[in-house]
């Protein structure tokens, strides 16, 4: 039963995640990172006294650090980052860390960085077989890469690709 409490945790993340990624509302980006990081009733700290999994710490500290981005806490996510990357460097070649450190990235406006750890992502999931769901989210970094460098043009092509449209 605790592990399903874990991935019922890790499943409101993701939704958070994604909807605030999705929103162009600050108030609503810090609403949703709050739901995940309040330090009393936040889901990782939920999920945390769930018993979590020993590997599922991972993908607790790459949730956090992206809640901390969305919030606008980019030194906060870097702090994240290099705590937990530096204690695993193996970590480096997961695709989930690579697509984090692509938003990292972005929010630093490190431009050839963000698009060399997008399209890293991009081959290590190939490497382990897309699903038509992972392909969407990497199109849809994409888009948020070059809105955010001003490309609106590539941004709209790349967000068409991920509505299945391309």
């Amino acid at each position: 039963m605790v592990s399903d409490d874990y991935d019922r945790f890790v499943w409101k993340m993701q939704i958070a995640l994604g909807r605030g990624a999705a929103s162009k509302d600050k108030k609503t980006k810090a609403r949703l990172a709050d739901e995940i990081l309040n330090e009393k009733t936040g889901l990782v700290e939920k999920a945390l006294s769930s018993n979590t999994p020993g590997s599922a710490r991972r993908t607790l500290n790459l949730m956090k650090a992206n809640a901390m981005i969305l919030k606008g806490d980019k030194d906060g996510a870097q702090k994240v980052y290099e705590n937990w990357l530096g204690n695993e460097p193996k970590q480096m070649a997961r695709p989930e860390t690579q697509e984090a450190l692509a938003n990292l990235y972005i929010a630093h406006k490190s431009w050839a960085e963000a698009e060399a750890a997008i399209q890293k992502a991009g081959n290590l999931y190939a490497g382990q077989g897309y699903d038509v769901h992972t392909t969407r989210r990497i199109y849809r970094l994409y888009a948020r890469f070059w809105r955010a460098k001003g490309d609106k043009r590539k941004a709209k092509v790349w967000e068409a690709k991920a509505n299945g449209k391309g």
